[in-house]
């Protein structure tokens, strides 16, 4: 926690009651030596030296699906960041974002509403790198947010499960079916089903588009939900 953002919290805020108020939460936060929020900590996620490690020293960062901002204020705390725009699909998980963005990031992130399922990408500008971490297996349409990506950056960390086995094809894209519980599940996506690419489908619909694999770890199994993928795609 930055010395501004100690400032800012001050000896008269209440943030039990702050965190209590928008609750329940599914991420862990610590201020101070005293916990927040819920049971899953992002602090030091390993996801996260991969972005930088793979991807260098990006000054914008579009990242998709900012949940409730456990990766965000990490994402934009190097100096070299200077703007990071979080787009995401609930209004509840906004106002969470913008509460840990008061107390733990130094002003340089904003939040938006958008359903990654259906908006573009392109009227919030261009940026030097996309972060896209446990969205993509929610969306019913997984290729057209990579299309979408494409037009708004040349560097994409992607971290996603696919599937394994094909049991149908959709619009041309080959994968499987997923049930989602909807908007009332945060951990879910916003529509009743998903669709899970193919791996091969998936890095051939990015090459498609102009952004090539650079590096890749696999996962044949993530938690028991099936095989996952972390990749860096840049264009070349």
């Amino acid at each position: 926690m930055t010395a501004a953002a100690r400032e800012y919290v001050g000896p008269m805020r209440d943030l039990q009651r702050e965190f209590d108020s928008l609750g329940p939460w599914f991420t862990r936060f610590e201020v101070d030596g005293a916990v927040y929020g819920g049971v899953n900590s992002y602090e030091g996620d390993g996801r996260l030296a991969l972005f930088w490690q793979w991807l260098g020293q990006p000054a914008t960062i579009l990242e998709l699906s900012s949940f409730e901002g456990g990766h965000s204020v990490q994402l934009a705390a190097p100096s070299f960041v200077e703007r990071l725009v979080g787009l995401e699909g609930r209004k509840e998980s906004i106002a969470k974002s913008l509460l840990i963005e008061s107390i733990l990031g130094r002003g340089n992130v904003e939040f938006i509403e958008a359903d990654l399922d259906r908006d573009p990408l392109t009227p919030f500008g261009r940026f030097d790198a996309v972060f896209c971490a446990g969205l993509l297996y929610h969306l019913t349409q997984p290729w057209r947010l990579l299309e979408e990506i494409a037009k708004v950056t040349d560097r994409l960390f992607l971290d996603t499960h696919y599937a394994a086995t094909v049991e149908t094809t959709v619009d041309g894209y080959e994968g499987k079916y997923f049930g989602e519980g909807g908007y009332s599940d945060p951990l879910s996506g916003l529509s009743p089903t998903s669709f899970w690419m193919t791996l091969p489908e998936l890095e051939s619909t990015l090459g498609k588009h102009g952004l090539v694999v650079t590096e890749r770890h696999n996962h044949a199994d993530w938690g028991g939900h099936g095989p996952r993928v972390v990749l860096a795609a840049v264009r070349q």
